[in-house]
């Protein structure tokens, strides 16, 4: 199999303490990619588009909310919320070591059935690596638009 490609310039990422810029060479030589299909939920893709401008050229930077309100209401039932947690704590532990052994035996349960299939699975793919290199490659997933 060959290939023709002539890019664009090269791929890079710059990286800072304040940001990281990330720069894709394109291949000249490729057709223009495109995708074609009927949509079904047209309202919630309009918005997406309509706001990806925003998105494009907003700087992300951190804003913090202003939060006075909600400082002075904590301070003045800190008191009362430290008690209510308290009362609960007992309760919420119980159910917390029951949650995590129940899902510690369902774990165990998973593994158990499991194991058969994946026995077989890397049966299966040592078997296609030595025998059937092309198809080998094959059971690594690449998204592309290029015709192969």
């Amino acid at each position: 199999m060959e290939f023709d490609y002539r890019d664009y310039g090269s791929s890079q990422v710059s990286d800072s303490n304040r940001e990281t810029q990330m720069s894709f060479a394109p291949d000249t030589l490729r057709e223009p990619a495109f995708f074609v299909g009927k949509l079904v939920k047209h309202l919630p893709f309009r918005e997406a588009i309509s706001a990806l401008p925003s998105v494009v050229v907003s700087d992300q930077r951190y804003q913090p909310k202003h939060r006075t309100e909600y400082l002075t209401w904590a301070e003045q039932n800190e008191l009362n919320l430290l008690a209510e947690f308290m009362g609960q704590s007992t309760e919420i532990s119980a159910k917390a070591l029951a949650a995590r052994q129940e899902f510690d035996e369902l774990r165990k349960q998973d593994s158990k059935i499991l194991a058969t299939y994946y026995r077989a699975q890397a049966n299966y793919f040592r078997y296609l690596h030595t025998h059937d290199m092309d198809a080998w490659m094959v059971l690594d997933p690449v998204i592309t638009v290029h015709p192969d």
